[in-house]
């Protein structure tokens, strides 16, 4: 009788581990349908406006729906990455990635 039972709950536990691992696995076949291609994510061509101006070089304005320009680290206040740096905890520039929890 227990070794009844005991195979009833291995084959129990070894098909829902099946059916999870399934489950994930189709998941990730779903999901990995709909996401970009790498290179094409680390290629950003950002949405520039147009810019109209008079003969002798004077902006006259800019027109569309987003108007969006790449900045580089040294054009960003120091201000601004102090308050950034300020939000994270002590440890933020000493570790490599994630710090688990102890």
């Amino acid at each position: 009788m227990i070794k009844f039972i005991n195979n009833f709950y291995f084959k129990a536990l070894l098909f829902l581990f099946a059916g999870v691992l399934a489950f994930i696995s189709s998941l990730n076949v779903y999901i990995s349908e709909k996401l970009p291609e790498a290179q094409e994510i680390r290629e950003i061509e950002l949405q520039v406006p147009l810019k109209v101006f008079t003969a002798d070089g004077k902006l006259i304005g800019e027109f569309g729906e987003k108007r969006r320009s790449a900045l580089k680290f040294e054009d960003i206040p120091p201000y601004f990455v102090e308050a950034v740096l300020a939000a994270e905890d002590e440890n933020f520039l000493a570790i490599q990635g994630l710090v688990t929890l102890d």
